[in-house]
């Protein structure tokens, strides 16, 4: 065979392998499953190289079909295609999760964060980090479930704190025990000790963007306007989409501007204040001559 025919051969199954993820997706949206999973199946035997998305899309349709087993399979193989998706990774993550796997779905959220398009998904890694909290250490989330319930229904500030504290004391590699501890915390005007809870939750997840935002907000009520610039920055890289912190990272930056400019116009008008004073006197020393 020669070129031109072999890539004919090539392109055409490609077509026609996109003609049956259509029909899949169409099968998906009359919530025929099985039928959906029947014309995906059927694309992969076409065009197996480059099957990663007919992968990807089995697992999906399997995984409403609540066959977390074969959603993962699927997942596995469409990972092994395309390595550098971060949808597969949050949809693998999510067969794991329901099936129990929370370790093994922390590691696929936490690899989906850190690709391009992977920064929706950082409350998925939230939900299974939690999950595996509530399974591994049930008193400590208990304690974090009063503390919860205290700030957030009774406004019992100190009362949180302490049954936050209890679940630190038990769990203290929990991220989120000391990001509430710490909110708990602000509404008590303790800034330096909120900031100290946040410091430890950003050591234990880098990857939330949340707690680098409620630290900006500590360092504003702290008058530490510049980290708090530094920490939109870092939550913005994290997040990109965030409107919110885009719009208070250029609030601080547009006063911190205004500040600068300020205080170079002061300098100016200093500096011309005393030079106008060296010149009145090298003035009258001359006139004195």
């Amino acid at each position: 065979m020669g070129a031109l025919e072999e890539y004919n051969k090539i392109t055409s199954g490609f077509e026609y392998a996109h003609f049956y993820l259509n029909r899949g997706w169409a099968k998906t949206y009359l919530k025929d499953y099985r039928g959906a999973i029947n014309e995906f199946e059927k694309g992969i035997a076409l065009h197996p190289v480059d099957a990663s998305r007919f992968y990807f899309e089995v697992g999906k349709a399997k995984g409403w079909l609540d066959d977390w087993q074969g959603h993962r399979a699927a997942l596995d193989k469409a990972i092994s295609l395309n390595p550098d998706i971060a949808d597969y990774y949050h949809s693998r993550g999510n067969a794991e999760y329901q099936l129990g796997d929370f370790n093994a779905a922390i590691v696929d959220y936490r690899k989906a964060l850190s690709l391009k398009g992977g920064a929706q998904y950082a409350a998925s890694l939230s939900s299974a980090m939690h999950a595996l909290e509530k399974k591994e250490h049930p008193q400590a989330y208990a304690y974090y479930e009063r503390g919860k319930s205290l700030a957030d229904e009774s406004k019992d500030y100190p009362g949180a704190i302490n049954e936050f504290s209890k679940a630190i004391e038990i769990s203290p590699n929990f991220a989120d025990y000391y990001s509430r501890r710490s909110a708990a915390r602000t509404w008590l005007d303790a800034w330096k000790e909120a900031g100290l809870d946040l410091d430890k939750a950003i050591e234990l997840l880098p990857e939330k963007p949340e707690y680098y935002a409620s630290r900006a907000n500590v360092n504003i009520n702290s008058g530490v306007s510049r980290m708090a610039l530094a920490d939109y920055e870092r939550a913005i890289a994290l997040n990109p989409d965030n409107q919110d912190y885009i719009a208070a990272r250029d609030k601080i930056q547009a006063k911190s501007n205004e500040e600068e400019r300020q205080r170079d116009e002061f300098n100016r008008k200093y500096q011309a204040k005393l030079k106008a004073e060296e010149d009145a006197r090298e003035e009258f020393k001359r006139r004195l001559e």
